[in-house]
Formats: structure tokens, sequence, C-alpha cells
């Protein structure tokens, strides 16, 4: 995973929406988005479910988010 990912998925993470996220990162809905599809694509794993507007985590996920908060 490249760096701009990993932000990419921890701002999701915490902000439960790509476009909560984009405002904490200062950046754009559709760049998170872009991003989250490289993370998936480059881990091979189903991050995130949409759950009535919000992005709930995957079993995966919370996983990632884990090792990532530890280091």
């Amino acid at each position: 995973l490249q760096f701009r990912q990993i932000e990419a998925f921890r701002a999701v993470m915490q902000a439960g929406t790509t476009t909560a996220a984009a405002g904490l990162l200062n950046t754009t809905q559709p760049s998170i988005s872009r991003l989250l599809a490289q993370a998936a694509a480059a881990t091979g794993l189903k991050l995130f479910e949409p759950e009535r507007g919000r992005l709930k985590p995957t079993p995966e996920a919370l996983d990632l988010f884990e090792v990532i908060e530890r280091n």
C-alpha cells in the first residue's frame, strides 16, 4: 500500500464517510473513493460495505486498521 492509500483508508475509518474523510485530508470525495479502490485492489480485500449512506468496515478492514494504528 502507498502512504496516500493508507491515509485515505484511515480517514474513512475515523470519519465514516468518504466526504468527511476528504474534509479531513483537504481533498475531494472522488479522490478518497479512488484511493480506497486502489487500496482494496492492492490488498485483495473488500474493505467496506455501503450501509445507509455510510461505509461499514468489513472484518478485514478492522484487522487492517488495527495493524495500521499499531505502527
